[in-house]
């Protein structure tokens, strides 16, 4: 006899449970390793990101470590000077060798006002401050020898106008002949300058106006918005002091930005310079002046009467108008720099100190 008792067929509804039910399982599962792996991976990237921060921390450590290390570019460095200042005694000596005294005045105004607040309080309380820079004369040289009129003229006029100016100069001096040369000469050449001083705001005069009137420009008022709430008699000399130089801003550069000239720019830096040399001597800070540029500047404190010292030294770059800046508690700098600064003093009949 057949057997006709068939086994039961699973519905189509009943099928399509099991899928779903097997699709869920087999993508729960596939999210679980899709977490583990991400938890992983991210576990793996924040050990590497821990050991980077070690590395860097551990490469950081070694640069501090060092005797002597680069400070990077102008005016990076300034903090760094500012920072030699902070910690100075009555016995310690300070000394400074650089091209400008205004130097950063502009760039960094807090850092030049908080330095001069530290040498005007040493210098008061009979520490030892010596500032060697260059200075000026008398226009009785050739205008190529002349180092403060050639710092200006490479500011304020670019390389490519500059390569004009020379050109051009080149060929009106051939012509000058008979009496005062030299002053036809330099009047020649001031009005060379002027012509391309204008031709160089006229190619961005943007970037003219912001030098002048910007956040950061010559007529900012930052130089003179710090020390307010500060007593010692450095911090006022310094703010007196600041004060002055805003003046001299304002009366070379607070006009209408067509009516600045080339010449401006040149007799506000050196009213500038004439002005700190003031107010450094008259606080008994020994100045020495020189008639040769100087090509490196630094800044050292020597403690007490140990051998140790920390300086900050700038090289010009060769590449580019950029000085860079290194630090250095290496005796052979401080050495360096001492009998660099007794080689001038005696070359200049003056009584050489233990520097």
């Amino acid at each position: 006899m057949e057997n006709t008792t068939n086994t039961p067929q699973e519905s189509k509804p009943h099928k399509m449970v099991g899928y779903v039910s097997t699709f869920l399982k087999s993508a729960a599962v596939a999210l679980i390793f899709a977490l583990v792996c991400f938890a992983f991976d991210r576990y793996e990237n924040v050990m590497q990101q821990k050991q980077l921060d070690e590395s860097i921390a551990k490469l950081d450590e070694i640069e501090q470590s060092l005797s002597t290390r680069s400070l990077g570019i102008f005016p990076g460095y300034i903090k760094e000077i500012r920072e030699l200042f902070n910690n100075i005694n009555k016995t310690d000596t300070i000394v400074i060798m650089e091209d400008v005294l205004y130097y950063g005045f502009k760039s960094k105004p807090k850092e030049f006002y908080e330095m001069n607040k530290k040498l005007f309080d040493h210098a008061m309380q009979k520490g030892a401050v010596t500032v060697a820079y260059y200075s000026f004369e008398q226009r009785n040289v050739p205008v190529a020898m002349d180092i403060f009129h050639n710092m200006i003229k490479n500011e304020h006029i670019s390389s490519d106008n500059i390569a004009m100016m020379n050109k051009e100069c080149d060929t009106i001096i051939r012509t000058i002949k008979g009496d005062n040369k030299l002053q036809k000469i330099w009047a020649a050449e001031y009005e060379l300058c002027d012509k391309y001083f204008k031709a160089t705001i006229k190619k961005d005069y943007k970037k003219f106006e912001e030098s002048i009137n910007g956040e950061n420009g010559y007529l900012s008022t930052a130089l003179i918005n710090f020390g307010e709430n500060e007593t010692t008699q450095g911090a006022g000399v310094a703010k007196d002091m600041c004060k002055d130089i805003q003046k001299l801003k304002e009366k070379y550069l607070k006009k209408d930005l067509n009516k600045i000239t080339f010449a401006d720019f040149e007799n506000m830096n050196r009213e500038i310079s004439m002005v700190i040399a003031e107010y450094y001597e008259k606080r008994g800070i020994k100045l020495v002046p020189l008639n040769e540029y100087l090509t490196m500047s630094c800044w050292m404190v020597k403690y007490g009467h140990t051998t140790g010292a920390k300086a900050v030294l700038a090289f010009p770059s060769k590449y580019s108008s950029d000085e860079i800046g290194f630090y250095s508690q290496d005796e052979a700098f401080s050495r360096y720099i001492s009998t660099m600064l007794n080689g001038i003093l005696l070359n200049k009949g003056s009584e050489a100190n233990n520097y």
